[in-house]
């Protein structure tokens, strides 16, 4: 029972280092990333916006 937890933790830290890598990277990857995040906002925004409407 107490490795399943260890495991799970070991996955939130692996979990964790990939969102940082992302974040913080200059990979191509961590690019798209950040660019799928702004995507994301403005159409979030978009639809504050229009929903009134």
């Amino acid at each position: 029972m107490k490795a399943q937890g260890q495991e799970h933790t070991h996955t939130g830290w692996r979990l964790r280092a990939r969102l940082r890598a992302l974040y913080h990277g200059s990979s191509r990857a961590a690019v798209r990333f950040r660019l799928g995040v702004i995507v994301v906002d403005f159409a979030i925004i978009a639809f504050f916006i229009a929903a009134p409407l």
